[in-house]
């Protein structure tokens, strides 16, 4: 089963000694958002696939920074390559799109 999907939005900021970079994609009927929170203590960090659900964004996946891309990237990197945060959406966006497809 093939999803289309639209990206609605993408970021990517450094607030507080944190990168945090956020991708919503609407597929069919949900709207989905993978966000990367890259703080400077490796424990602080995560990846989560949300749904929005009506009660507002609802965690369906979560992993911790140290099995991504993204790891490397420091809060005082000043221009971090955008594409490790993309490649770091990129599997929970295949993971999502398995739970849809079982």
């Amino acid at each position: 089963m093939k999803n289309n999907y639209t990206v609605i939005d993408t970021i990517l900021y450094c607030e507080q000694q944190s990168w945090y970079y956020t991708e919503v994609r609407k597929y069919n009927d949900d709207l989905m958002r993978v966000e990367i929170i890259r703080n400077a203590y490796d424990y602080q960090s995560c990846v989560r696939l949300d749904k929005w659900m009506t009660n507002g964004w609802q965690t369906m996946i979560a992993h911790p920074i140290e099995e991504t891309p993204v790891y490397s990237v420091s809060y005082v990197h000043k221009n971090p390559d955008i594409l490790l945060f993309v490649d770091t959406c990129e599997p929970m966006w295949a993971l999502y799109n398995k739970i849809i497809s079982a």
